[in-house]
């Protein structure tokens, strides 16, 4: 559960996971930012009462006119720890830690947003020689596709992040099972998921061929706090405060 005493909402509590990285003692880093706020189920209403887009495609960042102080808050602390998961990527790959960004798989037109859209992470991929890999988490023994990409420093992440499909059909994750959304269920890796990550996270740690190298192109001084202090939870739908020229659009 993400609330205001997460690492992730808490300035200083995160300068601390900062230094930590840069003590040696961290091997690897996997950062998933909530997609309740991004998901493109939200695209397809479930009647008058149902969730409503809170993002587009061109200008994700901002928030689509019409909404709610409520859907407003969530818009903004998404886009909040979306832009802190970024930071933490940038200044780990930076000190040669394996990294793992992972999302929804980015569907490529309007109306759906995608974190893999952003200039943002355009700018951390090129920075930071990233690659981005995608497969369908049904490959993994989750019940529904869910097509997901990730962003990693991973040598061999073309072999393992890209087994696709192969079923007949599978059931949409859209609407509701009982009394909760179908998405709600794909909040949680399926095992054979979270054994890859950990076990690509630990052999690129132990294994030098595999070992991400170091970059001096990110500038961790000029990093996370300047990054989160002009990024407040409570922001509203005018968009980003100014921050760090390297996340500007």
């Amino acid at each position: 559960m993400i609330d205001k005493q997460s690492i992730l909402c808490d300035t200083r509590r995160f300068n601390k996971l900062t230094v930590i990285l840069y003590s040696g003692l961290v091997v690897g880093v996997l950062a998933v930012s909530p997609c309740s706020t991004w998901s493109c189920a939200r695209h397809f209403r479930l009647g008058p009462t149902g969730p409503r887009p809170l993002r587009g495609r061109a200008q994700p960042w901002c928030c689509l006119s019409g909404l709610s102080s409520r859907e407003r808050a969530a818009h903004a602390m998404g886009s909040y720890l979306a832009l802190t998961c970024l930071d933490l990527i940038g200044l780990a790959s930076n000190r040669g830690i394996w990294v793992c960004l992972e999302h929804p798989a980015d569907k490529g037109f309007s109306p759906y947003p995608s974190i893999f859209h952003t200039k943002q992470v355009h700018f951390l991929q090129a920075a930071q020689g990233l690659q981005r890999h995608r497969f369908d988490q049904c490959a993994f023994g989750c019940p529904f596709k869910k097509p997901t990409e990730v962003l990693t420093n991973d040598v061999e992440g073309c072999v393992h992040f890209r087994h696709r499909c192969i079923h007949i059909s599978h059931e949409a994750a859209i609407g509701l099972k009982g009394k909760q959304f179908k998405t709600s269920s794909l909040a949680a890796y399926p095992p054979r998921l979270a054994d890859c990550f950990a076990w690509r996270c630990a052999v690129s740690s132990c294994d030098d061929s595999q070992k991400p190298s170091a970059n001096d192109v990110w500038d961790p001084p000029a990093g996370s706090p300047e990054l989160f202090a002009r990024r407040p939870p409570r922001q509203q739908s005018e968009g980003l405060l100014p921050g760090p020229a390297r996340f500007q659009g």
